[in-house]
């Protein structure tokens, strides 16, 4: 039997300002992953093995405009670009269950 447990936090702040890129266009980005996960091995019998493994998880990803002013509009600047947003965010959470039976082929081992 075993759980393990996993932690990973990061954060960038101002990205994409310095050179020719005011600070009104650069953003602030962080990333928070958190997850856990449980396995259970059980011999069933000499020759089969059992194994049970529970996994949860969750990321977090939110990316803001570092400032809140309103932004300059460039001509035949990209719309579409993330920078022109005021904030994403994105989300993703997991959970699988997973179970399985082997057989093992028993072997002399000197």
């Amino acid at each position: 039997m075993s759980l393990t447990l996993s932690y990973q936090d990061q954060t960038r702040h101002n990205q994409d300002v310095g050179g020719t890129t005011l600070r009104s266009a650069g953003t602030n980005w962080s990333f928070l992953e958190q997850s856990a996960t449980y396995t259970q091995q059980s011999i069933i019998r000499p020759t089969l093995l059992d194994q049970f493994r529970f996994f949860i998880g969750q990321e977090f990803e939110p990316t803001t405009r570092v400032s809140p002013q309103r932004k300059l509009i460039v001509l035949d600047a990209r719309a579409d670009s993330p920078l022109n947003r005021r904030a994403s965010f994105n989300s993703i959470r997991a959970l699988s269950c997973p179970r399985s039976c082997s057989t093992v082929r028993a072997s002399n081992i000197n």
